[in-house]
């Protein structure tokens, strides 16, 4: 991380050790990763869209064992998301593993307490707690079946939404070496051969191509980016 995002991610581990040092499930560590995610009206037709659909950072399989290797954050870390802009609303939802015949997708809980709408506003800082993630038996919303939260349904870019940025910070148990002005990961032969980088660079190269899709998509965001700089960085 640059020395700004490493600024920003040793404040909020001050904030956690200062909010949370009695929790014993949440694990404290270095935040060592950040990712940078825009929400705005990108396709300019003032309608809004689900930009983040329901998910969990952290996976576990149908028997509650958290999926080492399918994970790279550190397990019990929590995931601390920094909002600049314009307000966005965050969904919670209870879910189960499905347990019908076609086993596809996870099913929704009904009832009091199983739906959650946060409020992400400027300046805010959202604490994802992985206790909520955990595949485990919650008896409030089911006495049999175990449940976990997921969280997502990001609807955003109707009219006049503006932009509204999301600064989320990890603790990771992988590293790798980075490019220190671009931050871009240092690829070896192995990696420039895989059937993901050549599905991913066909993709980046097929969007730099479209020089009008390019260089439109720049213009709004540079200026949904000059208004939220005028309007809350005065």
């Amino acid at each position: 991380m640059t020395g700004d995002m490493k600024s920003v991610s040793n404040t909020i581990k001050a904030f956690l050790l200062a909010n949370y040092h009695s929790d014993e499930f949440l694990v404290i560590k270095d935040l060592t990763h950040m990712v940078f995610i825009a929400y705005y009206d990108k396709k300019g037709d003032e309608k809004n869209i689900n930009q983040f659909p329901y998910h969990r950072d952290q996976r576990y399989s149908r028997n509650g064992v958290f999926m080492t290797t399918m994970n790279s954050q550190e397990r019990h870390t929590a995931t601390c998301i920094l909002t600049i802009g314009d307000s966005r609303t965050l969904d919670f939802q209870c879910f189960r593993d499905n347990d019908r015949k076609d086993k596809k997708g996870s099913i929704k809980i009904a009832g009091e307490h199983a739906f959650k709408k946060i409020e992400l506003t400027h300046g805010s800082l959202f604490v994802l707690h992985p206790k909520d993630e955990e595949t485990i038996l919650r008896q409030y919303f089911h006495e049999t079946k175990s449940t976990f939260f997921k969280h997502g349904n990001v609807f955003f870019g109707g009219c006049g939404c503006g932009l509204s940025i999301g600064l989320a910070f990890r603790s990771t148990v992988h590293c790798t070496e980075v490019g220190s002005e671009t931050g871009l990961k240092k690829l070896s032969d192995n990696d420039r051969g895989s059937r993901r980088y050549q599905k991913n660079i066909y993709a980046m190269n097929d969007y730099l191509a479209d020089s009008y899709r390019k260089e439109r998509n720049d213009s709004i965001l540079r200026l949904e980016y000059l208004q939220i700089k005028i309007k809350y960085f005065k």
